[in-house]
């Protein structure tokens, strides 16, 4: 037995009834009862005033002249009287205002069936003008719905959607940058968990097949450090998705930038001395953020510099401030970041080959462009290979 075909579950642009035929319409149906009430208005209007010509009162002035005689001088005179006299006007009686009537009614009818006609045809234009860019739109959006294509774009150039539509592109454009993002990431997850997973499940095993009690101990201790670090990973992932989707919580206060990022320094001041590098900072300035996510966003910032800055070198955190913002710089002698990686580096569990013998989650800039963003602020890098990097903080004050 034949299978019956699968009906196709996209749904198919409908010739009647749609959004076109709907508009066009509504557009018909104002346009009807606008010209009939129009009508009837003037039709009553010009009645009324046919009436009114039929009972018209004229109003003239008669001059009316009388001969009469003196008796005091035996003479004959002549008085002149002008007096006002109403009359009334004949009109153009019934029949023939009926005539006028039907012949203005009959006027107006083809007038109307012409303005319909005329007004259909542009109505049929106006929407198919309007439903082009409207259907771009839709078979974009079914297009990357059916098969997932996040580079497929809506011509430009449609008019007065010409926003929507550039609101449309560039939506798409951040949603396939972020799939791009998250499957690299995913990548690099698969990268970074699997040698601590390795190497967790190599301990437990070692642990259980041991007879040592002492060497048991040891193994689970590498256990719970291999676990620290898995659970300080999804932590730091957790944070940081909370802070793009805006749902960390913050405790903004006012905030010495100074005081922050000498505590950084301080942190990792013994670090840096043993590798003989120089770590200091300079500046202060006053803004309203979080201290607690700030000085972990510095931190992350300073120990990236004194991770990659070789023995010897210089690590310096500046602070400066203008009236609308203020910036941290921190600037290493490390060895540098390609220009086609400047944007990469902040993306989740990045890092460049170089980078990945030392030791990190690749988190740590993700977090500091995060936390940035969360106070409204944003973070650049000025960095080339073997000219040391770069990163400055700029927040609004």
């Amino acid at each position: 037995m034949s299978s019956a075909p699968k009906a196709d579950p996209r749904p198919r642009p409908r010739r009647f009834g749609g959004f076109g035929w709907s508009l066009n319409a509504w557009y018909l149906s104002v346009f009807l009862l606008s010209v009939t009430a129009l009508l009837i208005f003037a039709r009553a209007l010009l009645e009324s005033r046919l009436h009114a010509l039929d009972e018209a009162i004229v109003e003239r002035q008669v001059t009316r002249r009388s001969d009469f005689v003196d008796p005091r001088f035996g003479g004959r005179g002549q008085s002149v009287e002008i007096a006002t006299v109403t009359e009334r006007q004949p009109g153009l009686g019934a029949e023939r205002r009926e005539a006028v009537l039907h012949e203005v009614t009959v006027a107006v009818g083809y007038s109307f069936l012409v303005a319909l006609a005329l007004s259909v045809l542009g109505g049929l234009i106006l929407t198919r003008r309007a439903r082009r860019p409207l259907a771009a739109l839709a078979d974009t959006a079914r297009r990357v719905a059916d098969s997932g294509d996040l580079s497929a774009r809506v011509p430009e150039d449609q008019g007065p959607l010409d926003a929507v539509i550039d609101q449309f592109n560039r939506m798409l454009a951040r949603n396939e940058a972020h799939v791009r993002s998250m499957r690299e990431a995913l990548d690099n997850v698969a990268h970074d968990l699997r040698t601590p997973l390795t190497r967790l499940r190599g301990v437990a095993e070692l642990a259980l097949t041991g007879d040592d009690p002492h060497q048991s101990r040891e193994a689970l201790a590498d256990c719970v450090e291999e676990a620290d670090h898995l659970i300080a990973m999804v932590r730091a992932l957790m944070d940081i998705t909370a802070a793009e989707t805006g749902a960390m919580r913050l405790a903004p206060e006012s905030v010495d930038l100074g005081a922050l990022a000498g505590q950084a320094v301080e942190l990792y001041q013994h670090v840096a001395e043993d590798k003989a590098i120089t770590l200091h900072a300079t500046g202060t300035a006053t803004v309203e953020a979080d201290p607690v996510r700030l000085r972990q966003a510095l931190a992350n910032l300073v120990d990236n510099a004194v991770k990659y800055t070789p023995e010897g070198g210089h690590v310096e955190v500046t602070i400066a401030a203008t009236d609308d913002a203020a910036r941290v710089t921190v600037a290493d002698d490390g060895p540098g970041i390609a220009p086609a990686d400047h944007e990469r580096v902040f993306a989740r569990l990045f890092r460049a080959d170089p980078s990945r013998a030392e030791p990190g989650l690749g988190l740590g800039l993700s977090y500091v462009r995060a936390i940035v963003q969360a106070h409204g602020g944003h973070v650049t890098v000025d960095s080339a290979v073997g000219e040391g990097a770069r990163f400055t903080i700029t927040l609004p004050r």
